[in-house]
């Protein structure tokens, strides 16, 4: 029974930039937008290395335009997991209402920006300067990144979206891309979800309708101030992503007591970090709104560094404030008002159960 050691280098590590990407968004960044569960196993680096010279062509180049499209085309692809619609002809059918005709199930959704219907397809290749490919190969859509990004930029810009993002007009561009139309005469499809993926692209991104010119780069200095600045909105279920992970059974919330809610806002503040809760967070002890991880500043999931770690670990346990520490977890071990120091608890291997990646608090 120790407190932690002196934290060694992690060996884990998120996907990251080099020096030549550094334009527009960070990889990082895009894995925040889209909380994509696995943002190497689905190449998120592949997806921004596509979408950022397709989107500098077409002029999709300021803050406010950059966030309304990323967080588009995150919704369109269920979070970057897919280039292509899900289900069957049958189910395809359904959806749209077409019956039996197999050549319209041709041109279902694909891309970042879903196309459907052959006459999209049509005008898409035209657009991109690929003639016909589109018609006579869609699938390409689902299987080449290149060509979607090239695709959605220029639905982007069929639809006039930039002037409205520009204008944070977020529900004229969500309509304009869903349903063709500047003032919504229907329901968005996935409106909640494409507005808090915006309200996540902001956070990270910043706002503005002048040209990016500085390099992207994380926001790990504070985002603004705690009056001016607010939490990502999340509604994922338990089960969300249907895979039985970590993650998929405790997604992500941000719902804390106040006092609480003030330490998370404190690290973020000072130490450039990320904080946040989740569904039964820990497991079984009903405990959500007192209870905080602790992560690098792209987010759940990614290694916090450990100077920073400890750090943070020797502020808030040694600080003597309220709100008080009920129990801590940091570098495989754990300490709790109850019981003192002992090794950390079993859990999850998908968990970071040591807490070698990041820091719990769970508070009186």
């Amino acid at each position: 029974m120790q407190e932690p050691g002196t934290p060694q280098p992690s060996q884990e590590a998120g996907p990251g930039v080099g020096a030549d990407e550094e334009e527009l968004f960070t990889v990082d960044q895009l894995a925040r937008i889209s909380e994509n569960p696995d943002p190497v196993g689905y190449d998120l680096a592949g997806d921004r290395a596509a979408l950022v010279p397709a989107m500098k062509e077409g002029g999709i180049v300021t803050k406010n335009q950059i966030t309304a499209f990323l967080a588009n085309i995150c919704q369109e692809t269920d979070w970057l997991k897919t280039l292509e619609e899900y289900g069957d002809f049958d189910y395809w059918q359904y959806l749209v209402g077409v019956s039996g005709d197999p050549n319209a199930w041709m041109y279902h959704g694909r891309g970042y920006i879903q196309l459907t219907w052959a006459d999209n397809y049509r005008a898409a290749g035209e657009g991109i300067g690929v003639g016909d490919l589109l018609v006579n190969e869609p699938h390409l859509l689902a299987i080449d990144k290149d060509l979607a990004a090239k695709a959605a930029v220029w639905y982007w810009n069929s639809r006039f979206c930039g002037s409205h993002a520009d204008r944070e007009e977020f529900e004229a561009v969500c309509s304009l891309i869903n349903r063709g139309e500047v003032v919504p005469q229907g329901e968005i499809h996935g409106w909640d979800a494409r507005l808090a993926a915006y309200e996540r692209a902001k956070l990270v991104i910043g706002t503005g309708p002048e040209p990016v010119t500085e390099p992207a780069k994380e926001r790990s200095e504070p985002v603004a101030t705690a009056t001016t600045w607010t939490w990502p909105e999340e509604w994922n279920w338990p089960g969300y992503i249907g895979d039985g992970s970590y993650i998929d059974l405790h997604p992500t919330r941000y719902n804390w007591r106040s006092d609480v809610e003030a330490v998370a806002r404190y690290l973020v503040d000072t130490y450039g970090v990320w904080c946040n809760t989740y569904v039964d967070h820990p497991p079984g002890w009903a405990a959500d709104e007192r209870s905080m991880d602790v992560w690098a500043s792209a987010g759940r999931g990614y290694t916090i560094d450990p100077t920073v770690g400890q750090a943070i670990f020797d502020d808030i346990f040694n600080n003597g404030k309220e709100p008080w520490i009920n129990w801590v977890i940091w570098w495989g071990s754990m300490w709790s008002m109850g019981g003192g120091w002992e090794g950390a608890p079993w859990g999850p291997p998908d968990s970071d159960p040591g807490h070698f990646s990041h820091i719990h608090f769970t508070f009186v």
